[in-house]
């Protein structure tokens, strides 16, 4: 971690965390206008789970998980999927701009980028 570009990542890592939670909120809100509230409670059970599981692995949760995701109807499992998939998109964007942000920040003060 001496290289200038790391150095500066970590400092300013709350940012990203920030934009990452604001993207997560604002979805969420648009899942609950547009394919309602089952499928928001759905995403947000699993999102909960699989943090939880990433933590701690617990054989009961993961198969509690499963058979969630087996018990969907077509639809909200399709909106389910979807809302997953678009949710990493944001977040691969908000790391992305971060990343910019970062070396520019760099070059601005005349340090080397990589």
């Amino acid at each position: 971690m001496n290289d200038s570009f790391t150095k500066a990542c970590v400092k300013h890592d709350k940012a990203l965390r920030s934009r990452v939670r604001l993207f997560g909120v604002l979805l969420g809100e648009v899942l609950r206008e547009q394919v309602g509230k089952e499928t928001y409670t759905v995403v947000e059970r699993l999102r909960k789970g699989y943090l939880k599981l990433h933590d701690k692995h617990d054989a009961a949760l993961y198969n509690r998980l499963t058979r969630l995701i087996e018990s969907l109807q077509p639809e909200i499992l399709s909106a389910v999927v979807r809302a997953f998939s678009i949710y990493f998109v944001l977040v691969n964007i908000a790391e992305e701009a971060f990343l910019h942000r970062q070396r520019r920040r760099i070059a601005g003060k005349g340090s080397e980028l990589w």
